[in-house]
């Protein structure tokens, strides 16, 4: 197994941050490690294959059908939207691993613009409290109907019993995994890269699995929806769920956020978000100002950086 570091240079061309990536070495550093799936609590182990597995998410179906192969996976079962929903699932033995897929994109100024413009009011989501509407509308693309995802997670619930499943995603796919988790009881974890809010404390309350949110650095995306847009009462606020892991600037783990988007906590206390133009004006504002915001964002750097942490845990334990 390749034990080495990722190393990151001034010199470093940044146009591999964004994907699709074809030229990472997907589970070259982890498949030996194997994953750990009767595990419940945080896992390095299972944070750095599924965050590797939520960068492969946004790659052509053939080639992340034969990423996981090489990772020994060899039960590949792909869900496409008609617009924008698109997540795959594999199985081994007792384990099912679901990974959505997030945004597309090559800039990353263009990820708050989506959350900004993508239906950012909240609905209802069937008893189970208020979610972003438009991150509710991508998951209904692949949810109901036969051969669609709720079949497929319950036929396999049934044929195995003891199968423990694991959702994961970034950015967007994050957000689809909760809400999947909602809807499915019967998940045992997920983990979740660059997670936006998805809905109000009734809806986070609403899923039972153990959630580990993963949090990198300066990433703007986990600071949207702001918790009070447009919101009049307290109930209807957006709130994140789950056990904070933050990735700080110099890649060490820790349990809370060190890095904190200042200006915009401060801003989020007042009534400054009464339309979306105004969102959008200070996103445009942020982007020439503070670009590892975004850059922050990238599913690279949660592969790597959590790869990084997971040696220098191995070798704390060794030593």
């Amino acid at each position: 197994m390749t034990q080495e570091r990722f190393k990151f240079s001034k010199n470093f061309d940044h146009n591999i941050l964004f994907p699709p990536n074809m030229d990472y070495p997907y589970f070259e550093r982890v498949r030996q490690i194997g994953f750990f799936h009767k595990e419940k609590e945080f896992s390095l182990v299972n944070a750095c294959f599924l965050a590797e597995a939520s960068f492969l998410a946004y790659s052509h179906p053939s080639f992340i059908k034969y990423a996981f192969y090489y990772a020994g996976f060899d039960d590949f079962k792909m869900f496409i939207g008609k617009n924008v929903a698109r997540c795959f699932a594999v199985l081994k033995g007792n384990c099912l691993v679901v990974v959505f897929r997030g945004t597309e994109f090559k800039l990353p100024f263009s990820i708050p613009g989506f959350i900004a413009d993508f239906k950012i009011k909240m609905s209802p989501e069937k008893n189970r409290g208020l979610v972003h509407s438009g991150f509710q509308a991508v998951l209904d693309e692949i949810w109901e109907g036969e051969g669609m995802l709720c079949e497929y997670l319950s036929k396999q619930k049934k044929e195995k019993p003891l199968l423990r499943i694991f959702f994961a995603g970034h950015s967007l796919g994050a957000a689809l995994s909760l809400l999947a988790a909602s809807r499915f009881p019967y998940v045992n974890c997920v983990y979740t890269f660059g997670s936006p809010r998805v809905g109000n404390k009734e809806f986070t309350n609403s899923i039972k699995a153990n959630v580990f949110r993963i949090v990198h650095n300066h990433d703007i995306v986990t600071e949207l929806p702001p918790e009070k847009f447009l919101i009049l009462k307290t109930e209807d606020e957006y709130s994140h769920i789950g056990e904070l892991i933050f990735i700080d600037s110099k890649g060490k783990i820790r349990n809370k956020s060190d890095n904190k988007l200042a200006l915009l906590k401060e801003l989020q206390k007042t009534n400054i978000f009464h339309g979306s133009a105004l969102f959008e004006e200070f996103i445009a504002d942020l982007t020439k100002t503070r670009t590892s915001f975004f850059t922050d964002h990238s599913p690279y750097y949660y592969s790597t950086k959590l790869w990084n942490a997971y040696l220098d845990s191995s070798i704390s334990l060794d030593s």
